[in-house]
């Protein structure tokens, strides 16, 4: 057997689900069917889901659909209560954040047992805040049985010997017991082996997987594999590296992300429904041992990658000229982080020049880079930022969601197009600054 890492590559993986696909001669507890598998001469009856409907999988429903805030009663996605608003350096509550406040002032009596009011203020500019309900233990489960997630209740129709088999969430030095345990007594063509994986850092890592350059890399080092384990060329692994009907050989990561159906392909990243990325192009070997170290391999692809490429710091460095020739300097720095995009924007001429525009003031409280614009019938970019207070010192904005390479571009895109066209200054004299 090979090992999942190497000495000195460190993991990255949170949990592994396997879907093995076959045929058992007894059956199997946890077996589901599933359409796309076929046999000839056994006969199975395929299941209408009328067995599961008085399952209670709502009891145990964690999707981000289902936490609501025990404060609010919204979502956990769209809580705003002060509650639950923490530092998202330190993990505590804003007002009892643990993070060092570093003096300026100079004064002896500034410690950090009695800082000023000057310092303090400074700070709080600068701290990085984020709305988390399960940090705040403001969170419950609100499930009523009509999100994406799918019923985990066993199937209790009779000569289920054909279809699919789940593991629970595993540990990585879990994966190969589940594998060997409950491998199928006959594979065929038809039967896939599925890999779903999490990450410990979230949305983080999940950002450097989601492009197409670690999609060409994953595909080349399963070639790579395939002519060291000396897998013959017409095998059925060969044919579905090259894409076959339920994995296509597409990068489609963000249409998945999302929310778009297509999810036959060799990736599948369906964060938005499991918060995982699920590897499809793999099937069901004879020999079960392979399986086990295809599975293997898939883990070490992935951790190997996450630990040499680290997630994407975008920079914007430039000077805009505005609807009344006055211009102001930008600098923004946007990474993806565990939880969100943080953005860090930092303009002197823009609060110094200006202490107000009148365009797209409707983005001040959105958590997307880009939100539709009902008067222009189109997007618009998420320019937040230029209502921070301490815009000439730096400051930070806290956007919730997951973030690939080719969607922060899109926004830098639209975003130069506006701060260059769009943007109205008015006379400093006429308005005021509203906060």
């Amino acid at each position: 057997m090979q090992k999942t890492t190497s000495k000195h590559t460190k993991n990255y993986i949170k949990y592994v689900g396997v879907e093995l696909e076959g045929y058992w001669h007894d059956g199997h507890d946890d077996l589901k069917h599933d359409g796309s598998v076929h046999f000839e001469d056994v006969y199975n009856e395929e299941c209408d889901g009328n067995c599961r409907d008085h399952c209670e999988c709502y009891s145990f429903c964690e999707c981000s659909d289902c936490q609501a805030c025990e404060i609010c009663d919204n979502i956990t996605n769209e809580c705003k209560c002060d509650e639950c608003l923490i530092c998202s350096d330190c993990g505590y509550h804003f007002e009892s954040c643990r993070c060092t406040i570093e003096s300026i002032c100079k004064k002896e009596t500034c410690t950090d047992n009695d800082v000023c009011d000057n310092c303090m203020e400074n700070f709080q500019e600068l701290q990085n805040l984020d709305y988390s309900c399960d940090d705040s233990c403001n969170s419950y489960n609100n499930c009523e049985m009509n999100c994406s997630c799918s019923c985990e209740c066993e199937c209790e129709c009779d000569n289920s010997v054909v279809g699919e088999v789940s593991s629970h969430k595993l540990k990585i030095n879990e994966v190969e017991k589940w594998i060997l345990n409950n491998y199928p007594n006959e594979v065929n063509s038809s039967t896939g082996l599925h890999i779903h994986l999490s990450f410990k850092n979230d949305k983080q890592d999940y950002s450097v997987i989601a492009t197409e350059e670690f999609y060409e890399h994953f595909i080349n080092e399963l070639k790579i594999w395939c002519d060291e384990r000396k897998i013959n060329q017409n095998s059925r692994f060969r044919k579905r590296l090259n894409g076959v009907e339920y994995a296509k050989r597409l990068f489609l990561a963000e249409e998945q992300i999302n929310g778009n159906n297509e999810r036959y392909t060799q990736i599948n990243y369906c964060y938005h429904k499991f918060g995982t990325t699920e590897i499809r192009v793999g099937n069901m070997f004879n020999d079960k041992t392979i399986s086990v170290e295809y599975v293997q391999r898939v883990i070490r692809i992935f951790n190997e990658y996450l630990s040499r490429v680290k997630p994407i710091v975008y920079r914007l460095d430039e000077v805009f000229e505005c609807s009344n020739n006055k211009k102001f300097d930008l600098k923004l720095r946007i990474k993806q982080q565990k939880d969100g995009l943080m953005v860090y924007a930092k303009s002197a001429q823009f609060e110094n020049n200006f202490k107000h525009y009148n365009s797209f003031t409707r983005c001040i409280n959105s958590d997307a880079l880009l939100e539709l614009d009902e008067l222009n019938d189109g997007v618009k970019p998420n320019i937040s930022f230029l209502r921070l207070k301490g815009l000439q010192h730096g400051s930070k904005l806290f956007i919730k969601g997951l973030y690939t390479k080719n969607m922060v571009y899109n926004y830098l895109d639209r975003l130069h197009d506006t701060l260059t066209y769009d943007v109205s200054i008015l006379d400093n004299d006429l308005v005021e600054f509203k906060e």
